[in-house]
């Protein structure tokens, strides 16, 4: 159920978040549907941190129907403290997952001097390196008002954490150019292991085939890297299985034509 593109491995997905209306077992069946192999459950709704019961039923439903809970969505934010990850490893280890998607901080990279930075750093250290004794990593969201908004900031917070278990978990700014975004990309690509699917400018969500362009060119970047990443949707013009089902065809015919190209 997934391309291989040269050494890479595209796996089509959703973020659970993008049907918050819908409970688990419709959003494993509309999955499904559409012919998409793995899922990221968010923390904040479908399975909450430190609800294994919700997070086993996951896992339970995703097997059956061949899908796979590669990383959890937890929303958890970098603190000083770390208080509250125990509970997010134990719902992620739970599901299954070898990854949990975290948010750095609070602030933006603007905002942020250099006592905060190293704050984050340090919780980031520390929290890889408990994640790690159970064969976890943490990927970052490449995300407005935290320390991963743009490559630079991103990469200098990796490097300050120094931890061997630690990724980004990519997506375009939409407030930024394409050109913007291509370049960014093209920076941290080898640290990208999951990427957010979605077509916005600004706020406005249009159809993925509307922008099928950039996102061909954002894969063929990511075609290089060797390794298994996922392309997980997130965010519907509208919240409805129609509109599930026309991105996850256009997600899958991107994939198939970067296979193709190669």
């Amino acid at each position: 159920m997934v391309n291989n593109m040269s050494q890479t491995v595209f796996n089509p997905g959703i973020v659970s978040v993008t049907f918050r209306s819908l409970d688990i077992k419709s959003i494993v069946s509309l999955s499904e549907k559409a012919s998409l192999w793995v899922i990221e459950w968010g923390g904040d709704i479908h399975v909450p941190h430190g609800n294994i019961e919700a997070a086993e039923n996951a896992l339970a439903l995703c097997r059956t129907a061949g899908i796979a809970c590669r990383c959890y969505g937890s929303y958890y934010r970098l603190p000083e403290s770390g208080e509250g990850f125990s509970d997010v490893l134990d719902t992620a280890c739970a599901l299954g997952c070898r990854l949990i998607r975290v948010w750095a901080g609070v602030r933006s990279s603007a905002d942020a001097d250099d006592n905060y930075r190293a704050s984050v750093a340090r919780r980031l250290r520390a929290d890889a390196e408990t994640a790690a004794k159970r064969g976890v990593g943490i990927t970052l969201e490449y995300h407005g008002g935290t320390l991963t908004d743009n490559a630079d900031s991103a990469l200098r917070l990796l490097d300050d954490a120094g931890a061997d278990n630690v990724y980004l978990h990519w997506q375009p700014n939409q407030f930024e150019s394409f050109e913007y975004n291509v370049a960014a990309l093209r920076r941290v690509a080898h640290l990208v292991d999951s990427v957010h699917v979605f077509a916005w400018r600004g706020n406005d969500k249009f159809p993925l085939s509307d922008m099928s362009r950039e996102w061909s060119a954002y894969l063929d970047i990511l075609a290089g890297e060797g390794r298994a990443i996922d392309l997980m949707l997130e965010f519907l013009p509208i919240e409805c299985e129609a509109d599930l089902l026309r991105d996850a065809a256009t997600l899958r015919a991107l994939i198939d034509s970067v296979s193709v190209s190669k």
